[in-house]
């Protein structure tokens, strides 16, 4: 045989192997390079020099093994690609990105087209794992679990001039999305390996974890931002894990994790592939529980605001592609946190050469060195480039080894089970592959080869190595697929003829029919048809390895199960969540849920009682909705609706009904009441005020100002966004105006630049300098209305203690009346005026004091 490397040989990345079996010619992979400067594609004239192809195999779905398959398919039209059915999905969705970005590079002329990719897709044969495949005249293969990423496979090929195995990229430790590589006892004449990290040993997988966990949590302690640019394929999946295990565990304080970029599509298809994936995360997404993504951890939409999610106050974690900082929406958030010093980067990946994210590493380890005193702290590197700009760095800047590639033991242990006659070694740095190599060579005697690209190596075996057939002793010769009483029936025969074992779907179907059926929906029906009888029970450890169910397992199967608070907790999300309840109360003793909801008049009852029947259904408990009302909303809601123009308010329980005097009563209020009743299920009646004068005995609340006030002239052009907003903070900040943050908002006529105070009350004293600003920057300024109750609350509590009152409760805002109130024991004058006084300075609110 023959074997060519047009890709990937002495380099990370590329991989492209073509093998020349007599006539015919096999391709293993046909990815990209990814570096900057290099030429991304593989030399294919090789190919054509060896004779071309007749079948490509691919290993898995990252870009550097998939990312010219367009091009080397184009140029081969009608010959089948193979890969696992996950694969094939996920290459899918990495090509159509890869289209997008190259449609935006306006300078680069695209590598293929949409029409490439689509008639690349119709190729694709999608073949289950260990399901051998005769793919030409004398030649097939067969697909093992390689770990490394979800749907990843090493290729056992089968040839007349002698066999062999291709690891692809393998990992042999388990991880939080799946477990490690799982090969049987095989024989190959020939192994080509991936040596990634061949010179190298990895940390322990779980201390390396655990510092993620720690890095994140300490930072967001410190109410820093945090950016953990990830691959989307992979590792963004385990960092997502880590972090909600970390906050479900306490180990890490709750907070937002913004997950964007393709991580997002990613994500999507690991939930529809569960085979895939581990035993505790399979059974979870089988029931309906999203593995992902949670009340903390929220995707980004595209049409989201990203500076409106940085700019938020409080920390908040952030996971985007691409893991090297060369692209997608990591660059966005990396441009705006490395240059804070309350900013943390966490780099989790392999980074190529010119990677802009193994620049900062450099950066880092440098600023490492100063601070150690082993180098001149002067020659410190203060700035590093990213997407063609010098950006300083200010944040820390950390990396955790959260590597999906065997290490050198794990390598030398895959080569010692396999015992193969010549090894390749091929996707790793050059200066690493002589040391690995010479490990080998003192280990074990055969041909070790460390190609380059553009070699074309000749290889034979005057005798191939036998390989042991299986197949099994008993099977059942049946045509039809089993009903459950054909499933019963197939439990006694393995019972039987096969005690003391465990199956794969695939194997049992074997047994079943008396053949292979390497058809994967076939293989899902099965899986799914065992996972719902009783007469299979899955592996705790590997949930989709089955044993025939024992008469106890089958009785317990059948039996009522005591459900857990866990359990129903989230089966309470999972069958209510579209609801929008805020709260569910859980009563073992009672068996029976009660949620919450702040307008629970509101709710639709059809769609509640139909959710609570399935709910019963599957837990044998009962579901009733909280009957209370937060009425605190409702005001918050009227005040939000009618703009500072209501004068009174009362609501009446008995009639579920709101009355409400509004100022200056207008006919488009009557839109406005309808909204009011649909939000909340309640009636609302409103009745004319006295047309703008406020109520006796009560402070006008200040009018806003009218926009013009706050519009530049309208000659000229506005600044660009990003330095209207750094123009903004400086000019707050040396003017001593309390801004809390500035956000890009649209009405009828058009952008504006929300800015937010503790209250509007406070925005409105700098009516004049906000003015001067708007003009400066050229764009309208409008003043926010929102009040910040929290940071209201916490000032009054701290005014409280500072002035020595004695507080009885808690603060709480009014929204109505647009006041602070607090209940407290009785003080002195002096002291409660010079309480109200600091509030009134902070947050321009009155303040109420009632004593008890």
């Amino acid at each position: 045989m023959k074997l060519g490397f047009a890709g990937g040989a002495q380099e990370v990345g590329g991989s492209c192997i073509c093998i020349r079996i007599g006539d015919r010619g096999i391709l293993l992979d046909s990815g990209i390079r990814q570096g900057g400067s290099k030429d991304p594609l593989p030399n294919f004239r090789l190919i054509q020099e060896m004779g071309g192809i007749d079948a490509i195999i691919i290993s898995h779905a990252h870009m550097d093994h998939i990312g010219s398959l367009p091009l080397i398919s184009r140029a081969y039209p009608n010959i089948p690609i193979y890969m696992t059915p996950m694969t094939m999905e996920l290459t899918r969705v990495l090509l159509q990105d890869s289209l997008k970005i190259m449609s935006m590079r306006e300078e680069e002329i695209p590598l293929y087209g949409e029409a490439d990719v689509a008639a690349m897709m119709e190729r694709i044969v999608p073949l289950p794992e260990e399901a051998e495949k005769e793919i030409l005249p004398g030649i097939s293969f067969v697909f093992y679990q390689a770990g490394h990423i979800a749907g990843a496979a090493c290729v056992y090929l089968k040839t007349p001039d002698g066999t062999v195995f291709y690891s692809g990229d393998f990992a042999a430790f388990s991880q939080q999305t799946i477990e490690g590589i799982r090969i049987p006892k095989l024989r190959p004449d020939l192994c080509i390996v991936e040596t990634t990290y061949g010179d190298r040993l990895h940390s322990n997988r779980q201390v390396e974890e655990n510092r993620l966990i720690q890095l994140v949590a300490d930072a967001v302690s410190a109410g820093k931002k945090v950016l953990i640019p990830s691959f989307a394929l992979g590792r963004a999946q385990e960092v997502i894990l880590l972090l909600r295990s970390g906050m479900n565990r306490g180990l890490i304080p709750q907070v937002p994790v913004y997950v964007d970029g393709m991580v997002r599509e990613i994500c999507r298809v690991y939930r529809q592939f569960p085979a895939c994936l581990k035993s505790k995360l399979a059974r979870n997404i089988i029931k309906g529980y999203d593995p992902f993504y949670s009340a903390e951890v929220k995707a980004v939409l595209p049409s989201a605001d990203r500076n409106e999610l940085l700019e938020q106050k409080g920390p908040a974690v952030f996971v985007a592609s691409s893991g090297m900082l060369s692209g997608g929406p990591s660059v966005l958030y990396a441009e705006k946190i490395i240059p804070r010093e309350d900013g943390l980067v966490i780099i989790t990946g392999y980074q190529d050469e010119e990677a802009p994210g193994r620049a900062l590493l450099k950066l880092a380890e440098a600023a490492e060195q100063a601070a150690s005193g082993s180098q001149d702290p002067a020659a410190e590197p203060v700035s590093f480039v990213l997407a063609g700009r010098s950006i300083p760095v200010k944040a820390q800047v950390c990396k955790v080894g959260l590597s999906a590639h065997g290490d050198q033991e794990e390598i030398l242990g895959l080569l010692t089970r396999l015992s193969p006659r010549d090894v390749f070694l091929v996707h790793g740095d050059p200066e690493a592959m002589p040391a690995l190599a010479r490990l080998i060579t003192g280990e074990h005697l055969r041909g070790i080869h460390l190609p380059r690209c553009g070699d074309v190596k000749d290889i034979s075996y005057r005798v191939t190595r036998k390989q042991t057939s299986f197949s099994w002793p008993q099977v059942m010769n049946e045509t039809d697929a089993p009903d459950e009483a054909g499933l019963e029936k197939l439990r006694l025969f393995v019972r039987e003829h096969y005690p003391e074992r465990q199956f794969k779907a695939l194997q049992l179907m074997e047994i079943w029919h008396g053949k292979t059926i390497s058809d994967p929906a076939e293989i899902t029906r099965w899986q799914k048809m065992l996972l719902d009888s009783v007469c299979f029970a899955s592996d705790d450890l590997h949930f989709f390895l089955f044993h025939p169910a024992t008469e106890q397992e089958i009785a317990a199967a059948r039996a009522p199960r005591e459900l857990n608070l866990q359990t129903v907790t989230e089966l309470t999300a999972k069958h209510f969540s579209f609801l929008g309840y805020k709260k569910a109360g859980v009563y073992p003793e009672e068996k029976k849920v009660v949620l919450r909801f702040t307008f629970p008049d509101a709710v639709n009852l059809d769609e509640f009682e139909a959710a609570a029947e399935c709910f019963a259904e599957e837990t044998q408990w009962t579901v009733s909705i909280h009957p209370g009302t937060n009425h605190t909303a409702m005001q918050q809601l009227l005040q939000s609706l009618f703009e500072g123009r209501i004068e009174k308010v009362s609501y009446f329980e008995n009639n579920k009904s709101y009355q409400v005097t509004i100022s200056g009563l207008k006919k488009s209020d009557h839109s406005l009441k309808e909204k009011f009743q649909t939000e909340t299920g309640w009636n609302l009646h409103l009745s004319p005020g006295s047309s703008g004068k406020a109520p006796a005995g009560k402070s006008p609340a200040p009018a806003a100002l009218p926009a013009e006030n706050f519009a530049p002239p309208r000659t000229g052009k506005p600044m660009e966004q990003n330095e209207a907003f750094s123009c903004i903070r400086s000019f707050c900040d040396r003017e001593n105006i309390p801004l809390q943050k500035a956000g890009i908002k649209n009405d009828h006529a058009g952008k504006y630049i929300e800015l937010s105070f503790i209250t509007g009350e406070v925005g409105w004293r700098y009516a004049d300098r906000i003015k001067v600003l708007s003009q400066h920057t050229g764009w309208r300024l409008v003043t926010s209305e929102t009040v910040m109750q929290n940071l209201v609350l916490a000032i009054a509590a701290a005014a409280a203690e500072r002035a020595g009152l004695v507080l009885k409760k808690n603060p709480s805002y009014m929204p109505v009346n647009k006041e602070v109130q607090l209940k407290a024991s009785p003080a002195a004058p002096d002291i409660q005026e010079a309480f109200m006084a600091e509030v009134k300075e902070k947050t321009g609110l009155n303040c109420r004091i009632i004593t008890v």
